[in-house]
């Protein structure tokens, strides 16, 4: 059985989400535990590339009244909305088109 592209779409979507966020909320906690060092720990640098992209964009969207201190907290919350919007989507999906994927293994 092939899987319909709009449902590809919203999974391959919803998995760049989750790598996001989960790499927001890894950063957030690796910068919490090495302090001010951070900036030298290889982990925070790496996970410092992959957010930042996302942490660009959401300044580009962002009032410039927000604080760059908070601005990776609006990233994760950002991404959580979309996350759930992109759940709802794929429910959609499956539902109108009588697909069962949330089978039970």
């Amino acid at each position: 059985m092939t899987t319909p592209p709009a449902l590809f779409s919203i999974v391959v979507l919803k998995a760049l989400i989750e790598i996001a966020a989960f790499s927001l909320l890894a950063q957030a906690i690796v910068g919490a535990l090495a302090g001010p060092a951070r900036q030298t720990n290889v982990v925070y640098g790496l996970l410092q590339t992959v957010t930042q992209p996302v942490l660009r964009a959401v300044r580009k969207l962002t009032p410039k009244r927000i604080a760059d201190h908070y601005l990776g907290l609006v990233a994760f919350l950002l991404l959580c909305w979309c996350w759930l919007l992109l759940l709802y989507a794929k429910v959609y999906v499956c539902h109108a088109q009588n697909l069962a994927c949330f089978a039970a293994p």
